[in-house]
């Protein structure tokens, strides 16, 4: 299970640029109060702080940039057709789709027969981009496979005469406990996760802009739940805060407003749908990336 987001909505640099940050960082390092090294950590922390708030409050919608991540997956036995048919009392397998599509060799045969490419679903939404693609150990060229539905990854070919690198199709099988360097093996390597919109992102830097001046000693800046101030006297009457988190909110427009847009009915999570006939792929705890 995540525990939040997998990238910061917005990087600390972009919340050191803030007028406001500014202003009380100058002043914290002028003062000696604080060093440019800290005041960049403070910032990173609270895009981070930032990040992982508003990550739960929309519902875990918005994971930002995920991974790079690499599955060992096989392409489904069902995907072979298995059919047979009958002339004169003798049956023969009928598994030639791909096989065809392919100039006739034998290899990876694709759904029943009727000529699709082979396809690996690679269990996560949505994949935004592959980075590498292992058969063999050998590098699958980027113009024998497309990214398909945000999640579907198919087999093609350039041109009618291009012959596949390294087999046809997508492996039906793999040896698991070799490194995916070596011969009999199959990796995808891709990045995956949604990122939050324009919305988001102006959201995640005004909240973290409110945790971040804090910690730079700037008292002077109040969200807007603050009814009445008097700056003479450095007095202000300010909504509960209990009352405000009661109502499902932070009192900071550009962040209620985000998540009322994305996420009106308070869900914790997105809903989902498992089947106990859909099953993962096999995921490896390293990235098997080139050195």
């Amino acid at each position: 299970m995540r525990n939040g987001p997998c990238s910061p909505w917005v990087p600390g640099a972009a919340v050191a640029q803030l007028p406001w940050v500014q202003a009380a960082a100058q002043k914290a390092v002028a003062g000696s109060n604080l060093t440019d090294e800290q005041v960049d950590v403070i910032c990173a922390e609270g895009a981070q702080a930032a990040s992982e708030i508003l990550y739960e409050l929309s519902g875990r919608m918005f994971t930002g940039e995920c991974g790079p991540e690499t599955i060992r997956p096989l392409s489904r036995p069902t995907d072979v057709d298995t059919r047979f048919a009958w002339f004169g009392g003798l049956g023969y397998n009928t598994s030639w789709g791909y096989a065809q599509w392919y100039d006739s060799v034998p290899g990876v045969a694709s759904h029943y027969g009727q000529l699709n490419p082979p396809e690996i679903d690679l269990g996560t939404y949505p994949v935004t981009s592959i980075v590498q693609v292992l058969i063999d150990g050998v590098v699958i060229p980027a113009d024998e496979y497309e990214l398909r539905d945000g999640r579907t990854l198919v087999r093609i070919r350039p041109t009618a005469a291009s012959v596949p690198t390294e087999r046809f199709g997508w492996p039906t099988g793999q040896i698991m406990d070799l490194p995916d360097t070596e011969q009999g093996t199959f990796s995808v390597t891709y990045l995956f996760g949604q990122v939050p919109p324009a919305s988001g992102q102006l959201a995640a830097r005004k909240l973290a802009e409110y945790l971040v001046l804090p910690q730079l000693g700037d008292d002077t800046h109040y969200p807007r739940r603050v009814t009445s101030i008097t700056r003479q006297g450095v007095s202000a009457t300010v909504t509960d805060v209990m009352d405000v988190l009661k109502a499902g909110s932070l009192g900071i427009y550009e962040v209620d407003s985000f998540i009322l847009a994305v996420n009106p009915c308070k869900n914790q999570r997105q809903a989902s749908v498992w089947s106990p006939d859909t099953g993962r792929p096999r995921r490896q705890a390293i990235p098997s990336l080139p050195t």
